[in-house]
């Protein structure tokens, strides 16, 4: 009876042993294989994600300076400006969009550093901030259009009370006119003297009728120079969905724009309802009509100074922007496909929902650059250390390369 109890155990222990080797065998295969993500630098180790933001010392500095003694004297007998409503309200929501979008393009595009700007709807210029702060070492010289006067007075106060630690900004109530490189304008070196290397167009288009948004794109786009970006940032709701919708067509199918992000080659708005699909809870499933991204920022001391009843002490508060956005570039004729910064020519998918991380594998939710809405497992087995940690860090917006993807990895699509 021990004898016959004993051999059972035996043959237990002997079938559980053979199933841990193969496993230690394919983790030490795994350690083996070449990585697909190591040649990323050290700071782009977590992608294109950027944890937190925080606005410019001096742009905080120039708020405190100029805007807070205002602040804290409104009260209900003497409310908030339009202005100063927008400084304490949408500033630092605004900033982070604009420097989330110009990450992006610092990210695809290696060696573009603009020397000079364009930002339409500027209000109190958060582009020029947010490109200044991106491009310390490049001298940019930045136009900010806004029609409205009390905007437009509060951000050159803004822009022109920090010294010399923030952007030379040019205002001006209308789009600069073209003119013809060498003419007497350009000579002069007024608003107009060329075309532009970015321009910005932040929560702006959206707010005009539809019969005109298709003019609005096509003055930005003609002020876009050889090699330059033009990045339109909107709402994720509804009408930002509709204008970038018809934003993005117009530049791809009428002047032959090459997409840069968020989807390179594929049209983006046209896989909504596919993504809707990943999503799981039906209480956010109505929200699911555009790809958003989501970006923490510290709160401005403006924002803390109007909420001081709502404070204690000294507490600062971190706030989330949601918005969609679309990135193109003009290149030169003929000219050749461009290296991506982090995946050279590789081809890469995009994270389009929170990765979902459990104990031994990642699922991602991703759009492939064949334009399929594929759900994809990367298992701890069967990709390298680094791309295993690569793809554990990743979040909603980044970019993931299909080497990874492809690596034994189950790949069901969707579409």
């Amino acid at each position: 009876m021990k004898l016959a109890r004993r051999s059972r155990l035996v043959a237990a222990f002997a079938r559980r042993f053979s199933q841990r080797v193969p496993a230690a065998k394919q983790v030490a295969e795994a350690s083996q294989r070449a990585s697909a993500t190591d040649h990323v630098p050290p700071l782009f180790r977590r992608g294109e994600y950027l944890a937190l933001l925080r606005l410019p010392d001096a742009l905080d500095g120039a708020l405190a300076s100029r805007l807070l003694p205002r602040l804290l004297a409104a009260d209900a007998h003497a409310p908030l400006t339009r202005s100063d409503a927008f400084a304490a309200w949408r500033l630092d929501r605004s900033y982070a969009a604009c420097y989330r979008v110009l990450h992006e393009a610092a990210c695809r595009l290696p060696g573009y550093v603009p020397r000079s700007m364009l930002e339409f709807g500027a209000t109190l210029a958060p582009g020029c901030w947010a490109a200044h702060a991106l491009w310390q070492s490049a001298p940019t010289r930045c136009v900010a259009v806004e029609p409205n006067d009390e905007l437009r007075s509060v951000g050159a106060e803004l822009s022109n009370g920090h010294g010399a630690a923030g952007p030379v900004v040019l205002w001006s109530a209308r789009m600069p006119p073209l003119e013809v490189p060498g003419s007497e304008a350009s000579r002069a070196g007024g608003v107009a003297a060329s075309r532009f290397d970015l321009v910005v167009a932040p929560f702006s288009v959206s707010a005009l009728p539809p019969e005109l948004q298709a003019a609005a794109l096509d003055a930005l786009w003609q002020r876009v120079d050889v090699g330059g970006v033009l990045a339109l940032i909107e709402d994720a709701s509804t009408e930002g969905a509709e204008c970038l919708r018809r934003g993005r067509r117009y530049l791809g199918e009428q002047v032959g724009a090459r997409h840069v992000a968020p989807f390179p080659g594929v049209d983006q708005l046209e896989l909504l309802c596919e993504a809707a699909l990943m999503i799981r809870k039906p209480d956010v499933l109505a929200q699911a009509e555009l790809v958003s991204l989501k970006q923490a920022v510290v709160e401005s001391g403006a924002r803390r100074a109007v909420e001081r009843s709502k404070r204690r002490g000294r507490e600062w508060r971190a706030i989330h922007e949601r918005f969609a956005y679309v990135l193109v570039a003009r290149d030169e004729a003929n000219a050749e496909r461009r290296r991506d910064r982090l995946w050279a020519h590789a081809p890469f998918a995009r994270v389009i929902t929170q990765p979902r991380k459990r104990r031994n594998h990642v699922l991602l939710d991703v759009i492939t650059p064949a334009g399929e809405l594929a759900l994809c497992t990367v298992a701890k087995s069967k990709v390298s250390r680094v791309d295993y940690r690569f793809a554990k860090r990743a979040q909603q917006g980044n970019t993931i390369p299909m080497a990874l993807l492809a690596t034994e990895a189950v790949i069901r699509t969707r579409v």
